[in-house]
């Protein structure tokens, strides 16, 4: 399997899902380094969003859970 493949998603629902968990990750983890500068935390706060989006991706396409395209979720989500 090539790097493209783990980190492809064709469906924007799922893009949606996962950042909004990854989100919320980093909106849990971040106030608790209230020690560091802001610029400091914002930083760590877009690159731990962005880490944990991208493992979410991965682990999900490695599992074969997210959908080849859109039409075949439409189709599934309306019967």
């Amino acid at each position: 399997m090539q790097l493209s493949q783990l980190i492809r998603i064709d469906n924007g629902r799922w893009t949606g899902v996962f950042g909004g968990v990854a989100g919320g990750v980093a909106a849990t983890v971040v106030p608790q380094l209230s020690t560091l500068s802001s610029d400091r935390v914002a930083l760590l706060g877009g690159l731990l969003t962005l880490v944990v989006f991208l493992l979410l991706v991965v682990v999900a396409n490695l599992a074969g859970v997210l959908p080849t395209n859109a039409q075949d979720n439409e189709t599934t989500g309306s019967s």
